[in-house]
């Protein structure tokens, strides 16, 4: 969730702590990361932690930041996502 708000915010000061996460050992941390970065237009920052990246899900985040460069519309939670757990 840290990761979401981190990219919706528009603060390109948080690349730094993002690009920390994108090399953290769970693999879904790691995608939110890049997911976020991308958000921010900084997955380009991330070079040395794509190059180690095995797991497809974080590469597949790696992609979508390719080809979407940049902050769109905030993402809105899903409403069953508001209510669960």
């Amino acid at each position: 969730n840290a990761c979401v708000a981190a990219g919706n915010s528009g603060d390109r000061g948080l690349l730094g702590p993002l690009g920390r996460l994108a090399s953290h050992a769970s693999a879904v941390v790691r995608a939110h990361a890049v997911w976020a970065a991308g958000r921010l237009g900084g997955v380009a920052g991330l070079a040395g932690s794509r190059a180690a990246e095995r797991d497809p899900v974080v590469l597949e985040e790696y992609a979508l930041a390719d080809s979407k460069p940049g902050l769109e519309a905030p993402v809105q939670p899903r409403e069953e996502d508001l209510h669960a757990g």
